[in-house]
């Protein structure tokens, strides 16, 4: 998923591979997203299992419904944040840590 966008003289600009990423469904989208952030998680000394199992976690909830996030650690908060940034999850300002 890297290298989707490139700085030009004119500012940032889409590359072919940006273009083609836009082209894919919704669903291969996200999961690329995902696998990317797996590796960046690796890279950052994150704990891939405990990522992991967040991320099944997630998958698992009933959309729509609010969840608690005070039992969190550290990390599925920062995941949390990470992926509300991403677009890929909504988090109600009333109840944000």
């Amino acid at each position: 998923m890297s290298r989707l966008m490139e700085n030009s003289e004119e500012g940032m600009k889409i590359t072919n591979s940006g273009f083609q990423f836009l082209l894919q469904d919704s669903s291969s989208q996200v999961w690329t997203v995902l696998l990317q952030y797996l590796r960046l998680a690796e890279q950052q000394d994150m704990d891939v299992v405990e990522v992991l199992n967040f991320m099944f976690q997630l998958v698992s909830l009933q959309l729509g419904r609010p969840y608690s996030t005070e039992a969190l650690t550290r990390n599925q908060r920062k995941m949390l944040a990470e992926l509300c940034s991403f677009g890929l999850l909504y988090q109600d300002s009333v109840g944000a840590p």
